[in-house]
Formats: C-alpha cells, sequence, structure tokens
C-alpha cells in the first residue's frame, strides 16, 4: 500500500495499485469524482493542447495521455471532438493486420475448415480451432485443427506447464 496525494484534490491517499502502474499515470486521483472533474477540465481546457501534440507527430497518444495525467481513451476522446483523424498508429505498416500493403484478414481461416467434431475426443459441442504450430498468422489447412473448448484448454495448459518446467 502507497501514499499518493490526488492530482485534482490535493488530498492523501492509500492505494494498492503497483508502482508501475502509478508510473503509466493511472491512479493518478482520489476517487471517481476527482476523476470526472480532472476529466472535464482536460476536456474543456487542453483541448487545442491535445490536438497540437498529436498532430505535429511530437507525441503519441500514449504519451499525451501520460502528459495530462489521464487516459489514452479520454484523449481520443477528445481529439474526435475536436475532428481530428484517428490515431496515426492505426494506419499502414504500424497496423498489426497490415501485410504487403493490404490489410490481412485474421479470421479467414474460420471459414477454411469445418467444424464437426473434435479432432481428439469426437465431441460436437464449442468446437475451436487451433492452429498446430502456435502461430496465428499461418493458416494453411496442415496448421489447422479443430478442438472442442475442453481438448483445446488441456492443450494449450500442457504447452504453459512445459514451457514453464522447462525455464
Amino acid at each position: 500500500m502507497r501514499l499518493c496525494v490526488c492530482g485534482h484534490c490535493g488530498k492523501e491517499y492509500l492505494t494498492y495499485l503497483p508502482p508501475s502502474y502509478i508510473r503509466e499515470g493511472r491512479g493518478k486521483v482520489c476517487s471517481r469524482q476527482c476523476s470526472g472533474k480532472q476529466n472535464a477540465k482536460i476536456m474543456a481546457q487542453d483541448i487545442p493542447a491535445i490536438v497540437e501534440m498529436s498532430l505535429d507527430n511530437s507525441m503519441s497518444t500514449p504519451d499525451i495521455a501520460a502528459h495530462f495525467g489521464c487516459s489514452t481513451t479520454l484523449i481520443r476522446k477528445a481529439l474526435r471532438k475536436a475532428g481530428c483523424p484517428r490515431d496515426r498508429a492505426n494506419y499502414g505498416e504500424q497496423n498489426g493486420r497490415y501485410s504487403h500493403g493490404r490489410y490481412v484478414n485474421e479470421h479467414v481461416y474460420r471459414h477454411m475448415v469445418s467444424k464437426d467434431l473434435c479432432a481428439k475426443c469426437g465431441s460436437t459441442k464449442d468446437l475451436a480451432i487451433h492452429h498446430v504450430n502456435l502461430e496465428h498468422s499461418d493458416n494453411t489447412l496442415d496448421n489447422l485443427q479443430v478442438l472442442c473448448a475442453s481438448c483445446h484448454n488441456s492443450l494449450h495448459m500442457t504447452l504453459y506447464w512445459r514451457a514453464k518446467k522447462a525455464a
């Protein structure tokens, strides 16, 4: 437990948050009421500064949020209110689904395999598709296996504990 000072009202309060959360900008206010007031203040006064920081490419959305001591959600809401384009990190090569000049539908494998029965136990309930080599971008038919939820969970737990023992 740590003693902190509220960023809005200045009152001291105790928090159970780990130091890493506080460094990230979480837990800077003593209550939801102070959080709402601080967020309203940011939305009312700091939108021009937020827009400037975002558009001149000097800071990312998480960096702007840390600067103002608020969440990235609030920063995105402020940018939307000001009519700014979406966060630059969501476009082009910086997007996780972007590959060689096009966006890849990461769930296309769901239509490649018919989910009739579990490959291990033969169950027909709660079926899921498992990537055998654990590489979710490899959607070849050889890498896809239909498993029921129980077998799928059991397999991943086995792999988890094997890796944990090996480390």
